[in-house]
């Protein structure tokens, strides 16, 4: 049994898009423990989570914590035109979980943050398969106003 819920893995998703952003935004930010509880704060957020914890929050508190973060993206984009940030400008690798040497730019953070928000949402994808029991030809078909099952469907492989 896993600990992983969709409202961790929201507020998961929230806080490791926005700190990154705070990088971004500042290529030559060196975050320490103070600022991870600041950029939190912003969020509405106290303590850190993994995915498997959970903030004590509802979800429409958590939902909110998540727009934030997305909120963030607009708003980064935006710094980025206006103050010629540049994307190949190279950022101090500060965190435990890399090697030193490892050459991190505002273009891998941006990267990286698709990569790792999509591995969320496969996360969270696999959890609410488990609730609904729904696979992906089922939900893209009903999003495409198609019937469930299609004529001929068989179970049976």
């Amino acid at each position: 049994m896993s600990a992983l819920s969709i409202s961790g893995l929201l507020t998961h998703g929230a806080q490791v898009v926005y700190g990154w952003l705070q990088q971004v935004r500042d290529p030559s930010l060196v975050a320490t423990e103070d600022d991870y509880a600041q950029f939190n704060a912003a969020l509405g957020l106290d303590g850190a989570f993994d995915g498997g914890t959970l903030p004590d929050l509802d979800i429409a508190e958590v939902l909110a914590v998540f727009d934030r973060a997305v909120a963030e993206i607009a708003a980064t984009r935006q710094d980025i035109a206006e103050r010629g940030i540049d994307l190949d400008a190279r950022v101090p690798v500060a965190n435990p979980w890399m090697p030193q040497d490892f050459a991190m730019t505002v273009r891998w953070i941006l990267v990286h943050l698709t990569t790792e928000m999509a591995r969320h949402a496969g996360h969270a994808d696999i959890i609410r398969e488990s609730i609904d029991g729904a696979i992906s030809y089922q939900l893209n078909a009903l999003a495409d106003g198609q019937p469930w099952p299609p004529e001929g469907w068989s179970d049976e492989g």
